[in-house]
């Protein structure tokens, strides 16, 4: 079954060659108590930096705080989770962004930024530099808590977008659109959201 959903990181035939085609509405998952773990995300190894061989409830107890701290606690505020993409620049875009950055908002962003990308890079990327959505929308943009309608961006975690209260489908689709158009006109960039819109114009 998993070889028949193409299965990758990040993508599948659902959102792929068969994209548009399908709605997943249910899924049945095989746990095993005594699988192997796997670590190879950048905040459990940092995590686990230390500790050689975490047992599986290391990693569950280590990535509920982790997602808790990203403001992803459902209990305290209902999340659509982590809605954008990363920025994958070639090293020409990259520097064309760098220049902006240094013009609008000087060189002390410029250097974070830079400083940042060495920090996330990770061998998936190929020759692309990642440019995490989070800076763009936090540090150049400012949308940490901003609402639109019953939704907002988390004051936590900016690439979140949470229930402030009494959202609507529309509110987050109008934070994600704004965002859209923010990024652009700042940065020229494309902003991608992570969810599949199905039933919007």
């Amino acid at each position: 079954m998993k070889e028949d959903c193409s299965f990758t990181y990040r993508h599948s035939r659902f959102n792929t060659h068969d994209k548009n085609r399908f709605i997943v509405v249910e899924a049945v998952l095989e746990l095993s108590k005594t699988g192997s773990v796997n670590t190879k995300y950048a905040d459990l190894e940092r995590w686990f930096q230390d500790k050689s061989t975490p047992s599986q409830k290391d990693v569950r107890e280590a990535l509920i705080t982790i997602r808790t701290n990203k403001g992803q606690d459902t209990s305290k505020v209902w999340s659509a989770g982590s809605f954008f993409r990363n920025f994958n620049l070639t090293e020409v875009e990259f520097e064309v962004l760098l220049s902006k950055i240094k013009k609008d908002w000087g060189d002390s962003l410029t250097g974070e930024l830079r400083v940042l990308v060495d920090k996330v890079k990770a061998p998936s990327d190929g020759d692309k530099i990642k440019v995490p959505a989070a800076f763009i929308l936090d540090k150049l943009l400012g949308l940490k808590g901003f609402k639109i309608g019953g939704g907002m961006h988390s004051s936590v975690q900016v690439l979140n977008l949470v229930n402030a209260g009494d959202a609507k489908a529309d509110d987050l689709v109008a934070l994600c659109e704004n965002a859209q158009k923010l990024v652009f006109e700042k940065t020229g960039l494309t902003l991608v959201p992570e969810p599949e819109f199905v039933g919007f114009e």
